[in-house]
């Protein structure tokens, strides 16, 4: 290289310098380079994590910028601020990235600087970052995120047979007799109902129905599981019925209520379902 070509490669190398291309150049780099090892760390263990555990070095000898990186719970940031003026943007301004995970939903939103000459040498990538999340990783994610739930179920199902006994004791509380005027031939018309409104639930299937026993109405309430839980399998259904007749007179008679659980789940039943016996409308 001779002296004039060393000179103009100087000239030109300044003035890249002044105008920041060289600076923005770096951040851009550093910014995607956060967006993947944030991304990589969260496709192979289903979370976020601090720089240090994605393997990303802030560049601490940056000339035009000051980087920062932290982390708190499910949200990660990464920050840019320039540390001198870079073309017509004065030195303090800041370009932040942020990425969170909640309620099975990964998220990165830019935030940029709003002075419109730092806004106009942002690099195109703050633009397009949303578009850097892989859709079908974070799908495989959400999976293994179901799956690692149930086999937590499958070994401890604690959470769903809480949720069992609470529902039970709605049904059950919810249960309701009221006598009618005599038919015309001596008996009293007994008319039973419930106000059970089944839930959605990850857990079971719920239903309250009213049914007839020998032309008798009978009040059935069920719930069948949809995962298994240790030797409790899935499509197991518990049961509990109330019946009660027609009397004659001023004589009702409520037989009562009982209940059916499923053998091999008989051990993780709470009381409510498996001591049934009777409203306490009686």
């Amino acid at each position: 290289m001779n002296k004039v070509t060393t000179i103009i490669a100087s000239i030109l190398l300044f003035a890249c310098e002044q105008q920041g291309e060289g600076g923005i150049a770096e951040m851009a780099k550093s910014a995607e380079t956060w967006v993947k090892q944030q991304q990589l760390f969260f496709t192979e263990k289903g979370r976020l994590a601090d720089c240090e555990l994605t393997v990303y070095t802030i560049p601490e000898k940056s000339k035009d910028f000051f980087y920062e990186c932290s982390f708190k719970e499910n949200h990660a940031v990464w920050t840019a601020m320039n540390k001198n003026k870079l073309d017509n943007c004065i030195a303090g301004n800041k370009w932040k990235l942020s990425v969170s995970f909640a309620s099975k939903e990964y998220g990165i939103s830019p935030e940029l600087p709003e002075s419109e000459p730092c806004f106009a040498i942002t690099p195109i990538f703050f633009s397009n970052a949303k578009k850097e999340i892989s859709e079908e990783a974070i799908r495989e994610q959400m999976v293994a995120d179901s799956i690692a739930e149930y086999q937590k179920l499958e070994k401890d199902p604690s959470l769903a047979m809480a949720e069992l006994e609470e529902e039970s004791k709605k049904w059950h509380n919810s249960l309701k007799r009221s006598k009618t005027s005599s038919s015309g031939v001596g008996w009293n018309n007994l008319v039973i109902s419930h106000s059970y409104k089944a839930p959605s639930s990850q857990f079971f299937a719920y239903k309250g129905v009213k049914e007839l026993l020998y032309e008798e109405p009978l009040l059935v309430w069920t719930a069948k599981s949809k995962i298994k839980m240790g030797d409790c399998p899935a499509g197991s259904t518990w049961k509990m019925s109330w019946h009660c007749e027609d009397c004659p007179g001023s004589h009702c008679r409520c037989p009562g209520g009982w209940s059916e659980a499923p053998s091999r789940c008989k051990g993780i039943t709470p009381n409510s379902i498996l001591e049934y016996k009777d409203p306490p409308q009686r």
